[in-house]
């Protein structure tokens, strides 16, 4: 079985070939505090814009492409390791690997919530009034 995560904002999905609410009954029901159904929705719209993910014909079901297991393949975070491959592609492999390490290691100094993007910007607007 074929197994796709996404490490962004603190939030892990993992995808195996299963439809949305089989992975929301059988795994995050398990959990003390399980997310909102909206962060997952969130976390698998990212990754099926970053051509991670691809819907089969039967509604509801994810596949992992062959570019998002080379993503979940690499010790990084998604917008790093999208980096890195985008990166290997254009010729820049060390360069890039270098700089994602530098972002996967420093702490970012403002964190924005996974989902919460619309909140973050309007707290950032009422900050300068």
């Amino acid at each position: 079985m074929e197994c796709i995560c996404c490490k962004s904002y603190g939030v892990l999905i993992f995808v195996y070939m299963f439809s949305f609410s089989d992975i929301f009954a059988a795994f995050f029901s398990k959990v003390m505090n399980p997310p909102e159904d909206l962060t997952i929705i969130n976390a698998l719209d990212t990754l099926k814009g970053a051509l991670a993910l691809e819907e089969s014909p039967q509604r509801g079901k994810y596949y992992p492409t062959l570019y998002g297991r080379l993503l979940a393949s690499l010790p990084l975070s998604l917008g790093s390791s999208i980096l890195v491959v985008r990166g290997g592609q254009l010729g820049f492999l060390k360069e890039t690997a270098v700089l994602a390490a530098m972002i996967d290691l420093n702490p970012l100094p403002i964190v924005t919530p996974f989902g919460h993007e619309l909140q973050v910007s309007l707290s950032f607007l009422c900050f300068h009034c």
